[in-house]
């Protein structure tokens, strides 16, 4: 793994995490960590972006610190880096994918590729696996695994090909 400065975005920091993926979160976070394990990297041939997410934006590190982006932002930090330009991506990051006129559906119009996200919150395990789902109400920490969701696609202009 190279990790390295995208300078794309404002001394934005994309850790390449591996072929196929780059990681927009703080390296010390247990999720960045974790996520890189997972055995499923570019599948289907979806480019992996990592980041802390909800329905409306994804937060990056950028010059040291958190910063919370819409997907107008991300759109121009992914069509400036080569690695990710043109490519369909994967969002792993949690609820980007839980409205139908969201963070996902507006990136997949502005760069003219499938989006795919997932509805809930994702979970990732120290060996890589991960799930989606929401927060337990007994343990906020924990995922719920009575109340799963998933990822979906979602393409340019909302319309399936």
């Amino acid at each position: 793994m190279s990790k390295g400065y995208s300078g794309y975005f404002k001394g934005t920091r994309g850790d390449k995490a591996s072929a196929g993926s780059t990681d927009y979160m703080d390296q010390n976070d247990n999720f960045s960590k974790f996520i890189k394990n997972r055995a499923d990297v570019d599948v289907n041939g979806f480019y992996d972006v990592i980041a802390h997410g909800s329905n409306n934006s994804i937060q990056i590190h950028s010059n040291g610190s958190q910063v919370v982006i819409d997907h107008r932002s991300a759109a121009r930090l992914f069509k400036n880096d080569p690695l990710i330009k043109g490519k369909s991506i994967r969002l792993l990051s949690c609820e980007t994918g839980a409205s139908a006129n969201g963070f996902a559906q507006n990136l997949a119009n502005k760069l003219n590729v499938v989006v795919e996200a997932p509805t809930k919150l994702v979970w990732a395990y120290p060996d890589g696996r991960y799930i989606v789902a929401d927060r337990s109400s007994s343990n906020p920490y924990r995922p719920d695994l009575s109340k799963k969701g998933k990822f979906i696609k979602f393409y340019p202009g909302g319309k399936k090909r």
